[in-house]
């Protein structure tokens, strides 16, 4: 049996929330293409498009948690 159609309205906000995540791999094959990130690491700059805003659903507040997620026990 099929499923009904999403309504417009749900497609569009659907499609609002994934514009930022789906920037990733414009920025990545820019960058390469162009040579700005010929030498630096695409990989970090992913991460830090993802930290900075390419996520709004990430916790905030585990920033400031991450030095004691890493200390050794002891």
């Amino acid at each position: 049996m099929r499923k009904p159609r999403a309504p417009l309205r749900q497609i569009v906000f659907a499609a609002g929330d994934a514009a930022l995540p789906l920037m990733i791999p414009v920025i990545l094959l820019g960058g390469i293409l162009t040579d700005i990130l010929l030498r630096r690491k695409p990989a970090s700059v992913a991460v830090i498009w993802i930290i900075a805003g390419g996520d709004p659903r990430l916790n905030r507040g585990h920033f400031s948690k991450i030095p004691y997620d890493f200390a050794w026990p002891g």
